[in-house]
């Protein structure tokens, strides 16, 4: 069984406050000063029950974001109370080497509340992106940003099971001049491809229907002097076919 200290230890890097709640309304401050236990409903206290972990969201004082995650310290043991952790946002969007090249990311809560996004212009996506995400859990869109054309593409990340929480709405947008550039690329290349090939099928073809029509030409030829009486000539065709 792992103690609070090894539990401390293991993950207090990961958080920017950490605090446990025991009964009574005792509090432990681990880290940072966090002194308010997150209201939890009947299926969020159930999957605390089940040692599983609960994921919510609250505004700070400076009206920032913040993701809680919250666990009981010992499932059999619920008079040990549970732990609030405030997760440190570089640790938990800590993504940009997962990204392709110049792409911005955007996540969103399921009524379209910002949880994070790599630059505030991205705020712009979203009237956009829940119209369309109210018709599909996934898919892409077109939209502009200082005046450049953008492609993103969106997906829900269902985490009610893990986290008896809604859905979250994942956006990653990349100018479209990147995004295309892999086709247009592939558009200068095949297109002078496709010419050489049919140049060089043409050129073989051509030689080859030459090889073929020549003994049939000299054998015409024989044909149309033997009509005229001329029996001195001879015809030599050298094939291996009939």
């Amino acid at each position: 069984k792992k103690t609070l200290g090894d539990i401390v230890e293991a993950n207090a890097p990961d958080f920017e406050e950490l605090s446990l709640f025991a009964n009574g309304g005792r509090k432990l401050y681990l880290r940072g000063t966090l002194d308010l236990l997150p209201a939890l409903d009947d299926e969020q206290r159930q999957q605390l029950a089940a040692g599983k972990t609960v994921i919510q969201t609250r505004h700070d004082r400076e009206n920032r974001l913040d993701i809680l995650l919250i666990q009981a310290l010992d499932e059999k043991e619920p008079k040990d109370g549970v732990l609030v952790g405030v997760v440190d946002p570089e640790f938990i969007w800590a993504v940009n080497d997962l990204l392709p090249a110049a792409s911005d990311l955007l996540v969103l809560g399921p009524t379209g509340m910002v949880l994070h996004r790599s630059r505030p212009a991205l705020q712009a996506m979203v009237p956009k992106l829940m119209p369309l995400f109210a018709k599909s859990i996934s898919g892409h869109l077109e939209w502009s940003l200082d005046g450049e054309k953008n492609q993103a593409g969106y997906w829900a990340v269902f985490t009610k099971d893990l986290f008896a929480s809604r859905e979250l709405i994942v956006a990653v947008s990349q100018p479209e001049s990147i995004a295309l550039a892999p086709i247009r690329n592939f558009r200068s290349i095949y297109i002078p491809l496709l010419l050489v090939t049919i140049l060089c099928v043409s050129f073989i073809a051509a030689k080859q229907i030459r090889r073929k029509l020549v003994p049939l030409v000299n054998l015409r030829d024989a044909t149309r002097r033997i009509a005229s009486g001329n029996f001195a000539d001879r015809v030599n065709i050298n094939t291996d076919d009939e």
